[in-house]
């Protein structure tokens, strides 16, 4: 392998030698959506300039003598011809990597004396696997040469040239689709049962896919999520068709979004994790100390995103105590909020408004709400004293469920049994009872939202919500368990945002739920991603009722591949149609959207001559 690198590096060194631009190894979006047989993210070398400031047009080639790039017998000239041409293109929406901004183009000209040269060279290299593109000048005109691109197989010589055209109106898309097959006929001279075609429509919905981000100068945190429906048809129709070869769903989420419904649910998650982290740490120098019980403190920079002042917090605990949970603390709620809604109706986001007034609320639920505003460890532990002397002194019973496995309801039970004798509460034990409160109550929360979704019964949820924890508190417990609820948080956040964008019926989004809890309860989850925001993905098949009021729709991007093979040749014409352009617009010389006087929505053109000679 080494090797291999090392020849290529030494290829392209030589055959660059004394020409001002650069060659660079890389995966580009226009690659990726022109050409997906490729393969994803494709490797290219890509023949560009790259000036220090990515925002400099590029210069005017002068025009160089014709015979000097004289291509005549190859295939080259075949393929690409030897016009300029122009286009106008807008940017609404950058669809397109941060990076690609600053490869500029070189004349075509010595685009194609160069890739000639570099065919002349790996023609009998067996060990040379990149497709070489090159990226062209566009001049003013009508049409526009952008890229074009030599590639070797095992079977083919391949030339392609990729070509921006002027833009077109829906309609005439919608009505032309018969044209592009003759068009394809009359180049490769063949019949139409010769002809292999492939359709593919894709569909926005939500958002700019998290690819097309420079995470390095962006924040997930505000990621908004991302839907797209691709579909992929044989027949030649601008409209899919149902009976499809193939069809998938994407979704995108970022963890710990603050614009999520969710979002106070992850926050939870995030600050048992520190809980458990303080935890751990203490235990470690708890073994190694002198003292009996060595006193916890909380670090100088832990936060809490409930932090209260620590006499409001106090008020709280005492109208709790004193039998009032009007202090911030909700009424149950009185009736099943979904009661009244049909099946359209119902949504996640209906049930994630009532968790904090769910039907099963105890005092254990109560108690964390006030406890996990606490910013030091000396208060929360004074938090858990006070009940437990309201309870000893005053007989104060709190109202916990018949369930409720808590640490702490095993305690009040105890204290029950023992006539009032309260076990010593020092060392990390106040953090344990909190941690364990807390986790309980989050897995209440969510076993309440799957169980309004009848999801319950699905991929081992009850096995993990009815986990009872040992007698000893195991820190790596503990953790297991947060990571299942982390897991099935992310679900969630798939089913709500697919709610947002859709109104279907529920049994066609909870079957995409059980979908992510299948893909995220089956694989490993990275413990330390809890506390970044991470972006997730979901790809699984179209449920046919979305597919069939997504196709009443025009699509974000629509392609149609032709291809016919004959005994030493095969030609390939992809045309391209999308709402927004696939090239950067600083190398395009793009103005402002066109449209016509009927202002009928106006598509992007790009077209692809692909021809395979076969190797003798």
């Amino acid at each position: 392998m080494v090797e291999n690198i090392n020849n290529e590096t030494d290829i392209i060194q030589r055959l660059l030698k004394n020409n001002n631009f650069s060659a660079i190894k890389t995966n580009l979006s226009y690659i990726n959506r022109l050409f997906p047989h490729l393969g994803t993210n494709a490797k290219i070398l890509l023949l560009c300039h790259i000036p220090e400031n990515i925002f400099i047009e590029s210069e005017n080639h002068c025009e160089e003598q014709s015979s000097a790039l004289d291509v005549t017998g190859s295939p080259l000239l075949h393929s690409f011809g030897n016009d300029s041409f122009n286009i106008t293109i807008s940017s609404p929406k950058k669809n397109w990597l941060k990076r690609e901004e600053k490869y500029k183009p070189i004349s075509k000209q010595t685009a194609i004396t160069i890739l000639n040269l570099f065919n002349e060279e790996i023609a009998s290299d067996e060990n040379w696997t990149l497709p070489i593109f090159a990226l062209c000048d566009v001049k003013n005109g009508e049409i526009q040469d952008i890229l074009l691109g030599v590639h070797h197989d095992s079977c083919w010589f391949i030339t392609y040239k990729i070509t921006l055209l002027p833009m077109k109106s829906l309609t005439s898309i919608q009505t032309g689709c018969n044209e592009l097959l003759v068009q394809h006929l009359k180049e490769c001279s063949e019949s139409k049962d010769k002809t292999e075609i492939t359709i593919t429509s894709t569909y926005e919905l939500c958002g700019i896919s998290s690819e097309m981000y420079d995470w390095r100068e962006e924040s997930k945190l505000y990621f908004e999520g991302y839907l797209k429906i691709e579909i992929i048809s044989n027949d030649l129709c601008f409209t899919p068709s149902l009976r499809g070869p193939s069809n998938y769903l994407l979704v995108e989420i970022v963890s710990g979004s603050p614009n999520s419904p969710l979002f106070d649910l992850w926050q939870q998650i995030l600050l048992l994790k520190k809980y458990l982290s303080i935890l751990e740490e203490y235990r470690k120098k708890d073994s190694s100390s002198r003292y009996s019980i060595m006193p916890l403190t909380f670090p100088s920079d832990f936060s809490t995103p409930y932090s209260e002042d620590e006499s409001v917090i106090t008020t709280k605990l005492n109208c709790l105590l004193n039998g009032d949970d009007s202090m911030g603390i909700d009424e149950k709620i009185s009736e099943n909020p979904a009661g009244d809604m049909n099946t359209y109706e119902i949504k996640l986001i209906d049930f994630i408004k009532e968790l904090p007034k769910r039907e099963n609320l105890d005092f254990t639920d109560r108690l964390w709400k006030i406890v996990r505003g606490v910013g030091n460890y000396n208060k929360m532990t004074d938090c858990i004293y006070t009940v437990f002397e309201s309870i000893t002194e005053n007989n104060y019973k709190p109202q916990l469920n018949d369930m409720d496995k808590t640490r702490f309801a095993k305690m009040v039970s105890e204290l029950e049994n023992e006539n009032g004798k309260v076990s010593l509460i020092a060392g990390s034990s106040s953090l344990e009872l909190i941690i364990d409160m807390g986790l309980e109550n989050i897995s209440r929360d969510y076993m309440y939202l799957l169980s309004n979704m009848n999801v319950m019964e699905a991929y081992g949820l009850r096995k993990i919500f009815n986990y009872v924890l040992t007698d000893k508190f195991k820190i790596q417990d503990y953790r297991t368990k947060l990571l299942n609820l982390a897991q099935i948080h992310i679900s969630l956040e798939f089913l709500q945002l697919i709610q947002t964008h859709f109104n279907c019926r529920c049994d066609t989004t909870y079957s995409i739920l059980e979908c992510a809890l299948k893909k995220y309860l089956d694989s490993i989850f990275n413990y330390d991603e809890l506390t970044e925001n991470t972006i997730y993905t979901l790809n699984i098949p179209t449920p046919r009722e979305i597919i069939t009021e997504v196709i009443k729709t025009a699509p974000s991007s629509w392609m149609c591949t032709l291809s016919t093979e004959q005994s030493i040749q095969k030609l390939t014409t992809i045309n391209y149609y999308s709402r927004f352009p696939i090239f950067p617009q600083n190398i395009t010389n793009s103005d402002t959207c066109r449209k016509n006087h009927e202002e009928d929505e106006m598509y992007h053109v790009t077209t692809s001559s692909i021809t395979y000679f076969k190797h003798y």
